[in-house]
């Protein structure tokens, strides 16, 4: 069919040609990559409960994610940089009672979580890798996500240590909240863009 030919040359192959260029960041980025899989019930047409079934995790759906990311990055700069108020998505890292009840279980199991230096995403990453090739990848994956930080709304800048970003804010979330609407306001505001 011609016209999807022309979809595929004229939109799809060059938004896939960004996605890599937004994959080669993340990947100097180094943010957490956890291997839980998301789990959705399967429901037939009459409500039924068939059973509980992985959600694929297709390529598409890495692609809308990180143009998301990319937008609710630029969205947090251009507020910061121009003074406006707004309140940031921060993901603090993890608390140290529970950085510590997770290196007791990964030292139990003889992976290793570095001491004496600050803890960085990239350390639970090779910490996941490894038992991924001891087949617990999944184990330590779940450990490291009980580990974490609730992330949370603030107006104070505090970065986001799971996606290792220095400014972060939602304004594309999926789950439309209250707080994608005060930075949608502001960002109309501060661009001028009508009457916010």
């Amino acid at each position: 069919d011609p016209q999807i030919k022309t979809i595929m040359e004229d939109v799809i192959n060059p938004l896939y040609g960004a996605y890599e260029g937004l994959l080669t960041a993340r990947q100097r980025r180094e943010p957490l990559e956890l291997n839980v899989p998301e789990a959705v019930v399967d429901i037939d047409n009459y409500g039924k409960i068939l059973g509980v079934i992985e959600r694929p995790n297709l390529e598409s759906h890495k692609l809308i994610e990180e143009f998301m990311i990319a937008a609710n990055i630029v969205a947090a700069e251009t507020l910061k940089n121009n003074q406006q108020s707004f309140l940031y998505r921060v993901h603090e890292e993890p608390p140290k009672d529970k950085l510590e009840a997770f290196r007791d279980f990964s030292d139990s199991l003889r992976l290793k979580l570095p001491r004496g230096q600050v803890v960085r995403p990239s350390h639970f990453n090779n910490l996941i890798e490894r038992a991924t090739k001891l087949d617990f990848g999944s184990v330590i994956s779940g450990a490291v996500l009980r580990a974490q930080s609730k992330a949370r709304y603030t107006p104070e800048d505090r970065g986001h240590f799971g996606l290792a970003l220095r400014h972060y804010c939602h304004f594309t979330s999926p789950i439309r909240r209250y707080a994608d609407l005060l930075v949608h306001r502001a960002l109309i505001s501060v661009l001028n863009l009508g009457d916010g």
